[in-house]
């Protein structure tokens, strides 16, 4: 039964196809709904201790159709919406916040299933259909929606998330304006090379780009165009089982997931994503090469964030993987790592010195390229869900526990800010201030002289 198989922290793959050829949705949704009801808000740190069925989510994703589990699980829309006790609990421009009082248990279950969702559905390899083609929708009020990334363009704050929204700041966030975006499909990473030149990744392998500060963008690739590359490539090449892996990826449709990227210029851009999918382009992405498989990735692992510093270059996915170069990303090889989750932050504080978070609370720290590595205390054991270099030289990660957490080689503490929701991650705005991502919207936050 699925749900015997769920109980464990690792969900065979074959196994998970079989029940995907048998569509086996109902009894997806009947171990979804047995673990969901374990949901608990946690008094002793303050987080939402749902990471048990965060690994069912992720796995029934791959071979599952999110809109029947979805629809039979009584999810939708207005069902995930913040109820009125949350907003009140976690509106940011409250002076004081209950302490003595946990919540509604519906209220919990569902913000902790939609931050499930937001937070770690990025990698989730749903079907796409027209939204590829169908211009992002104009919202009632673009900053309180689901964001998962955000970059700086010059002074500008850019920001991006579900359904192709993209948004925009010229005043430091006292109002935001919705941009141009030719997709609806969810974005979840952006990155500038200038204060006019970025790009953006988000599912259905598109990657979208921008010539005006982020007022308007244009398709520069998507994951029709990703699955013509992959069957070329294996169509020059004698391997049947690449053949046959290419002929399924079309047969897929576009629906691989591109999650990270790196804008080392106008035209050198990489960008990463779900069952190993990497990509770069040195034309600003007028054409495209597979760099799949030269990574040391024979797993086709989902790749959760890139980073660069000078000519090192690091790739960060799931089940402990990391990837390392030494030449601006010509050649990758694998380090070891002593946890074996998956990690979804990942920033380059110095040369050769690297921070990974993840799963659990995973924080691990080293300075010598993944030689040796310390594992950094964290005050809750949330899952980490983003990260950003600070202006100081240290670094920031944004949690599920709604915590910013400020940190230095191997220390790390908890920012005092007012309480947040659920986070999908974090950008330094400022010296004092940072700009969090939630599934609830953009928090503006200030950092005082404590922190």
């Amino acid at each position: 039964m699925l749900a015997e198989n769920f109980r464990g922290t690792q969900i065979d793959d074959a196994r998970l196809f079989r029940l995907h050829e048998a569509n086996a949705v109902d009894e997806a949704v009947e171990a979804l709904n047995q673990k969901s009801s374990e949901l608990h808000f946690d008094s002793n740190n303050g987080c939402f201790a749902y990471e048990t069925v965060r690994l069912d989510l992720i796995c029934i994703r791959r071979y599952l159709p999110l809109g029947q589990v979805c629809r039979k699980l009584r999810i939708t829309i207005d069902w995930l919406r913040p109820s009125a006790y949350d907003r009140q609990r976690y509106e940011p421009s409250r002076k004081t916040v209950k302490t003595n009082d946990h919540g509604d248990p519906d209220s919990m279950h569902r913000r902790a299933l939609l931050a499930t969702l937001a937070s770690f559905g990025t990698a989730w390899a749903a079907p796409v259909g027209s939204a590829l083609d169908r211009p992002a929708v104009a919202v009632q009020s673009p900053s309180r929606s689901v964001f998962l990334g955000a970059a700086l363009a010059g002074a500008r704050w850019v920001a991006v998330g579900e359904r192709g929204l993209v948004v925009l700041s010229d005043d430091a966030g006292r109002s935001w304006k919705q941009a141009q975006v030719p997709v609806s499909v969810t974005l979840t990473a952006v990155a500038f090379a200038d204060d006019r030149h970025g790009f953006a990744t988000g599912h259905g392998g598109t990657v979208l780009a921008t010539e005006d500060g982020g007022s308007t963008w244009a398709h520069r690739l998507d994951g029709r165009a990703i699955a013509a590359l992959v069957q070329q490539d294996a169509m020059r090449g004698s391997d049947a089982n690449l053949q046959k892996a290419a002929q399924r990826l079309v047969a897929d449709g576009p629906d691989k997931p591109l999650l990270d990227l790196i804008v080392a210029s106008p035209s050198e851009v990489f960008v990463a994503g779900a069952f190993g999918l990497a990509l770069n382009t040195i034309d600003g992405g007028k054409t495209w090469s597979l760099r799949s498989g030269q990574l040391d990735n024979p797993g086709n692992l989902h790749l959760y964030a890139a980073r660069r510093r000078g000519r090192a270059v690091a790739i960060a996915g799931e089940q402990g993987l990391l990837l390392w170069s030494d030449d601006a990303g010509a050649s990758f090889h694998r380090v070891a790592v002593p946890y074996q989750g998956s990690f979804f932050a990942l920033e380059l504080p110095g040369p050769k010195e690297i921070v990974l978070a993840g799963m659990r609370g995973n924080v691990w720290h080293s300075t010598d390229a993944g030689g040796s590595w310390h594992q950094v205390r964290v005050p809750s054991p949330a899952a980490i869900t983003g990260s950003a270099l600070r202006p100081d030289g240290g670094y920031v990660l944004a949690s599920q526990a709604g915590q910013l957490l400020a940190g230095a080689g191997d220390s790390l503490a908890a920012l005092q800010v007012p309480p947040l929701p659920p986070l999908t991650g974090v950008v330094p705005v400022s010296g004092q201030a940072l700009l969090a991502l939630s599934v609830e919207g953009v928090h503006l936050v200030s950092i005082n002289k404590s922190n």
